[in-house]
């Protein structure tokens, strides 16, 4: 999820200021340590959202390959638009042999490129201003968003219907939603199934196979929380498996098998203060974080909701988003309201030696690149240990995280799936879970 700073008076500002240029000092003389590439691109406008494509091209370019991503326009009036956008990275995450330092990497003294290979391919016209926008995993040509002016959301088939309008013209238009919201999230399992959430209380669970004409209801609608819900997310391996997190503090499976559309398969009063985000491991998929306003994160499996795996404690403002590493079971992404951004290794939970920073075992270090509040951010599908985030005064950074640091083999040679210890093995003292392997709604 995504917030605005709270106004802060002129000293305030001012310290606030110096805080933030103290802190990138001392970011930038140990960014060489922590990254294997960072890039940096000014936006015309801010982007509320960050979703990457799997498109991959490594032919066309000599050296590099050309990643795509979904970002938006954060415009003062009602139009805006979805952008998918190419970027060229270096092979590896770093420049090619015999390449010279360009001026600002001499200035910075690193080794690493910084450079500024970003192209817009297609702009989707839309109405409002767009906070949230998923591809969908089997086919990402077609792109699901929702905005602020209305709880609606809109399907776009953007390779056949939308590469020069100049006009609003989505596909489907999914009413439901009687209030905004941002939780939206594609069933990587069965293809055309999407969920959503939002402040009047609901989950949404739609169909697009299914729908025959431009205006559409959900499938299903889930009533069971007592307040605004931030954040919906499919279970990877069961589709009919739904998670969802909100202002009542709780994280509620649902099972869209069941007759029952007010009771949960299972709730648990998760954290102290309302639940903004959740995230489901790709790898290891029983278990999920949950990030929340008590400035904490904490892990879960759902196959024993009634103990909390771990907390994660580091942030010192209200955390907005999590991610899993589609590839390491272990590592994890969180930001919170203000601009802190944590790369978390798990496999040091069990570390009970404090490091001389005093931080936590697990914080595996803290990404200082961005001046104003993190509005999204996600993994790379492609490249792993390769990062996207956008923030909020018109800064989109590309950054991969260093090899060394994570003390694993050069990123070419990574396996999909591979991790430094088995999660479960680092949590399996925090919790006995029953025989049964998946979770289940009975």
């Amino acid at each position: 999820m995504g917030r605005h700073p709270t106004r802060r008076e002129p000293d305030e500002a001012i310290s606030l200021d110096k805080q933030i240029c103290d802190e990138q000092k001392q970011w930038k003389r140990n960014m060489c340590f922590m990254y294997d590439l960072v890039m940096t691109h000014a936006l015309p406008w801010p982007s509320l959202t960050f979703d990457w494509l799997p498109d991959l091209d490594t032919c066309s370019h000599p050296g590099e390959s050309v990643h795509a991503c979904l970002v938006s326009t954060h415009t003062l009036d009602d139009t805006s638009s979805v952008e998918v956008t190419r970027v060229h990275v270096p092979d590896g995450g770093r420049p090619p042999v015999g390449r010279q330092p360009n001026e600002l990497e001499q200035r910075l003294g690193c080794a690493y490129p910084v450079v500024q290979k970003v192209k817009t391919a297609h702009s989707i016209v839309h109405r409002g201003s767009v906070i949230r926008a998923r591809a969908m995993p089997q086919n990402p040509n077609i792109i699901a968003t929702r905005t602020r002016l209305t709880g609606d959301a809109y399907i776009f088939d953007y390779h056949n219907n939308h590469r020069c309008s100049q006009e609003f013209l989505p596909d489907f238009v999914l009413s439901k939603h009687s209030g905004g919201g941002y939780g939206l999230s594609w069933n990587r399992q069965r293809a055309g199934l999407l969920a959503t959430c939002g402040t009047d209380d609901l989950v949404n669970v739609w169909d697009v196979n299914a729908f025959r004409s431009k205006v559409n209801e959900p499938a299903v609608t889930f009533t069971g929380h007592e307040g605004s819900v931030n954040d919906v997310q499919w279970q990877n391996a069961i589709p009919t498996i739904l998670l969802s997190v909100g202002q009542d503090k709780c994280l509620k499976m649902w099972d869209t098998r069941r007759k029952s559309r007010c009771e949960p398969c299972s709730s648990v009063t998760a954290h102290s203060q309302p639940i903004n985000g959740l995230s489901v491991n790709p790898v290891n998929d029983v278990t999920v974080a949950t990030c929340s306003d008590d400035k904490t994160v904490a892990l879960w499996d759902l196959r024993n909701l009634s103990v909390k795996l771990h907390t994660l404690t580091g942030h010192v403002e209200d955390v907005v988003n999590v991610s899993w590493s589609p590839h390491f079971e272990n590592l994890l992404l969180s930001t919170d309201s203000l601009r802190g951004c944590i790369v978390w290794d798990l496999s040091r939970i069990n570390d009970y030696e404090t490091p001389p920073s005093g931080h936590p075992a697990e914080l595996l270090l803290r990404h200082c690149g961005h001046s104003a509040t993190i509005s999204d951010i996600a993994w790379n599908p492609n490249e792993p240990g390769l990062i996207g985030s956008v923030s909020e005064d018109n800064i989109m950074q590309l950054w991969q995280l260093s090899a060394s640091l994570l003390k694993l083999p050069p990123l070419s040679g990574f396996a999909m799936g591979a991790s430094c210890t088995s999660l479960r093995d680092q949590l399996n003292a925090a919790s006995a879970p029953p025989s049964h392997n998946t979770p289940s709604c009975k």
